[in-house]
């Protein structure tokens, strides 16, 4: 046992870049939905992000995940420039599921996430039937080119 305890370390010191990129996923497209967290959950299960000034919890267990995209489509952000917002078009197994969610969670709000980052939450008001949702305001150039690779999609430039 202490034999492979003392491989590792010393694999360690010699790559520790390999340490560094271990569970990375450095190039591939992260896309989530979060809904918004109930007061009974545990703060272990919760992430905060402030929402129109107020301090909000987002249950950390993903509604919608990567593995739910078909496809996307990335227009011009008219808030920032640089910036893409970016709408995700579902799978129809997913699409039948966010049909349920956003029927059943109305007046909650629901947070996404790209790569990793925030983007703005939205409030749920009415059922979405249509299979796609945005994100807003986060994309940047790099962040369209892992999407382009990891899904089929299209870039409307102005």
């Amino acid at each position: 046992m202490f034999a492979r305890i003392g491989t590792l370390l010393f694999l360690f010191v010699l790559f520790p870049q390999a340490v560094h990129a271990a569970g990375s996923k450095k190039g591939k497209a992260q896309v989530s939905f979060h809904l918004q967290a109930d007061l009974g959950d545990s703060p272990k299960m919760v992430y905060p992000m402030m929402v129109s000034g107020k301090r909000m919890n987002f249950k950390r267990m993903p509604e919608i995940q990567t593995t739910d995209v078909a496809g996307y489509r990335a227009l011009p952000s008219k808030k920032h420039e640089g910036i893409y917002d970016i709408v995700i078009l579902l799978k129809p197994h997913a699409s039948k599921r966010l049909q349920n969610i956003t029927n059943i969670n109305r007046g909650l709000y629901m947070a996404s996430q790209l790569n990793g980052r925030t983007g703005e939450a939205m409030l749920i008001d009415a059922q979405i039937n249509d299979g796609s949702l945005v994100i807003w305001g986060v994309a940047n150039a790099e962040d369209l080119q892992t999407l382009a690779k990891a899904f089929k999609g299209t870039v409307d430039v102005e």
